[in-house]
């Protein structure tokens, strides 16, 4: 299976809004993808760059995000 085929959860590297659904999909042993957003020195992909590549997909600009396959 690729990256493309799998559903994705996007959210900044903390425990917090996206949790509960990333607990989910673990919890019922979906094969997803986790893409974390740096915050306060966290790992994860610049929430600035992020924002700018994929504003037109953000609902009101904001994150967490889940992304099906196809």
């Amino acid at each position: 299976m690729t990256d493309v085929e799998k559903p994705t959860l996007i959210y900044f590297n903390v425990i917090a809004r996206a949790e509960v659904p990333r607990l989910l999909l673990e919890l019922a042993g979906v094969d997803y993808i986790w893409r974390p957003i740096a915050y306060n020195g966290s790992s994860g992909e610049s929430w600035e760059e992020y924002k700018k590549e994929h504003s037109a997909e953000l609902t009101f600009g904001q994150i967490p995000q889940y992304k099906e396959p196809g």
